[in-house]
């Protein structure tokens, strides 16, 4: 019986002994990995930060583009429903005028969606840190992106309307119309967008300055935590060293 409580004390010392050896590497570890931890995060979120400042001036500079063709269709809607063979290639040119910025717009949604996309991978993976939470901008933009393109197609339809010899100025103005609705509908999308992106800009912001304060005290919780461990290993070790000795 002696031989075998002495051999279950050796195989105890020996295990606690290891635990209080991986208890010490996980505080040490806790507090090396701490520093570039935080230093990455916070480059992330500096970069998150620039990228959506371009989005969002970007979004600006769209939400503006379409609520201003929406605004000029509005005006040719009026013009084609009492439409005179004299003004009939003046609208056409103003349609044609409208096809180019529907068409930019359309690039710069489907791009900034591409981007927003990757960004939003990001901003999750650091989400998930304890205490931070930063909202990825809801985007939607490939959505936005295709109706523009479809309106982008419309407006090319309107115009080999508006050339033709003689156009219907009620269909012209029905089409032109709806047109207008539908740009009025993608204008608020995009302002929605311009509102996330400020929110995530802001939660960005707040990141960078919680992330060394939140990662110390996850430093400081996994110390204490091991260090109580550590002590029990210690502890245990002790006590096998007793029973070995009896």
């Amino acid at each position: 019986m002696d031989f075998l409580r002495r051999l279950v004390a050796i195989i105890v010392m020996i295990l606690s002994v290891i635990g209080f050896l991986l208890c010490a590497g996980g505080i040490f570890g806790a507090w090396a990995v701490n520093e570039p931890a935080t230093q990455g995060i916070v480059t992330a979120m500096e970069t998150a930060d620039r990228f959506l400042g371009i989005a969002e001036n970007t979004s600006g500079v769209a939400t503006d583009t379409v609520g201003d063709v929406s605004a000029r269709l509005a005006d040719i809607e009026a013009a084609a429903a009492n439409m005179t063979p004299e003004q009939q290639a003046a609208l056409a040119a103003r349609v044609l005028e409208l096809i180019a910025p529907v068409q930019r717009v359309s690039s710069i949604a489907l791009a900034m969606d591409t981007g927003l996309s990757s960004l939003n991978d990001t901003l999750v993976t650091v989400s998930r840190l304890p205490g931070i939470q930063v909202e990825p901008p809801s985007t939607q933009l490939v959505t936005v992106g295709d109706k523009l393109g479809q309106v982008g197609q419309r407006l090319d339809s309107l115009h080999a309307t508006l050339s033709e010899a003689s156009p219907d100025g009620d269909r012209v103005a029905r089409i032109t119309g709806e047109t207008s609705a539908e740009l009025t509908q993608i204008a608020s999308q995009l302002q929605q967008l311009n509102a996330n992106v400020a929110a995530a800009r802001q939660a960005s912001a707040a990141v960078q300055a919680q992330a060394p304060r939140v990662l110390d005290l996850t430093s400081m919780g996994l110390t204490i935590l091991l260090a109580l461990l550590a002590a029990g290993q210690v502890s245990l070790f002790v006590h096998a060293w007793e029973w070995f000795k009896d």
